[in-house]
């Protein structure tokens, strides 16, 4: 919590105006069963707020939410998901600090847009923006009317979080068989120089397209988990460990509008990826992977949207003694209509394996009650038997929402 005494300090010090915006929201959250006898699967209130405080020629921006949820422990639970001093010189930013910052050009895909870690504990009771953990950062921008430069180095990392033992989303982990419920002890990078992580963009905003390419060293978010042998008196003992590697990569983005179309796509090479082998439960084979991903927006009159996107992974060499189908090749549809001048809002977002080995559809409607207050429900449904979605279809679930906005 260092960065924040840090930020505390130097706001005490400067000198500030006495103005200030204060926003927020209140959520109440429930989800309920389909299957397993049905029942409440999720049951939790939610408060986020966000400060804003003019420093000089820049300002200070804090962001917090509060949890109370009575099925984990403990049951009340808070996070400040941004704390950051943004400072303005020209056409030079510099932002230092807890921050989110969104990459990519996709909706819903991790192609570029990996620089903060997701809480995965829930897996998808909250909506994917929601899901980003704050990393404390400094961020340095330099932007004209047709580029922009943006410079990111993260020194300590965070990962994401995985579902706890005993939690109704913990499915254990991919290939090693009665893992759930198990904990795992997890190795963190050192906190070090070496081991801090640096992302860097150059984007051009073209007469004919909007284009950008970007680069990144950093470590997987999530643990490469495996079946470690441990020797204590002769006696052979398993445990299941995760450790964190550093990858790097390169890669290119771009949107292109057509009239009523929108084109869109994000490429990576990424490499140093690690891929289960066929050998002890959990060993990692490394290999450099590309990354694709296509998409079409389609806009039409009366508030309709329909968006195709394609996705693929594929690894660069030869793949003998490496477990298939941990690439992803996937398609999302999405499908959205407002009606009664815009007081309701209904969509449709399904993702599916190419293969049809699994599949997840999420089905939302949202009715605008007031401009405050919002009453929002929905479906998430998981099918197949795969490690994406298919572990979760004992989930699948119905799901409303109350959220008050001030």
């Amino acid at each position: 919590m260092s960065f924040i005494l840090f930020l505390f300090l130097t706001f005490s010090f400067c000198k500030i105006g006495y103005t200030y915006e204060f926003s927020g929201t209140f959520d109440s959250y429930h989800s309920f069963r389909f299957t397993e006898g049905g029942g409440i699967l999720v049951s939790k209130n939610i408060f986020n707020g966000d400060i804003s405080l003019p420093v000089g020629k820049g300002y200070f921006n804090l962001s917090f939410r509060g949890t109370q949820n009575s099925f984990v422990r403990p049951v009340f639970q808070s996070e400040i998901r941004e704390a950051y001093l943004e400072y303005s010189i020209g056409k030079f930013e510099v932002r230092v600090g807890r921050q989110i910052i969104p990459w990519g050009k996709m909706e819903k895909i991790r192609i570029s847009d990996i620089i903060n870690p997701q809480d995965l504990r829930e897996y998808i009771s909250y909506d994917y923006e929601e899901l980003k953990i704050g990393v404390d950062a400094l961020q340095l921008n330099f932007f004209s009317d047709r580029m922009r430069f943006d410079l990111i180095w993260v020194p300590f990392f965070r990962s994401s979080r995985s579902p706890s033992p005993g939690s109704p989303w913990d499915f254990g982990y991919p290939y090693i068989p009665g893992s759930s419920g198990e904990r795992v002890h997890v190795d963190l990078p050192v906190r070090s120089l070496k081991n801090s992580e640096l992302f860097a963009k150059v984007s051009f905003f073209l007469k004919w397209a909007d284009i950008g390419f970007f680069g990144f060293s950093s470590f997987n978010d999530l643990p490469e988990v495996f079946l470690n042998t441990e020797i204590s008196d002769n006696d052979a003992e398993y445990k299941l460990k995760g450790e964190f590697h550093k990858m790097s990569g390169v890669g290119f983005e771009f949107t292109k509008p057509v009239d009523f179309i929108i084109l869109k796509g994000e490429m990576a090479f990424v490499k140093g990826f690690g891929l289960k082998s066929f050998g002890s439960p959990g060993e990692f084979i490394r290999k450099d992977k590309l990354q694709f991903a296509l998409g079409l927006d389609i806009l039409l009159r009366g508030e309709f949207q329909f968006s195709i996107q394609f996705v693929k992974e594929k690894a660069i060499g030869i793949m003998q003694g490496v477990i298939p189908d941990q690439l992803l090749n996937m398609m999302t549809f999405k499908i959205s209509k407002k009606f009664f001048r815009n007081k309701l809002d209904v969509s449709n977002f399904f993702f599916i394996m190419t293969n049809g080995s699994e599949s997840y559809n999420r089905t939302k409607m949202c009715i605008y009650l007031t401009d405050e207050l919002h009453l929002i429900a929905g479906t998430d449904i998981f099918n197949g038997n795969g490690d994406v979605f298919g572990k979760y279809k004992k989930n699948s679930q119905f799901w409303i929402k109350l959220s008050y906005m001030f």
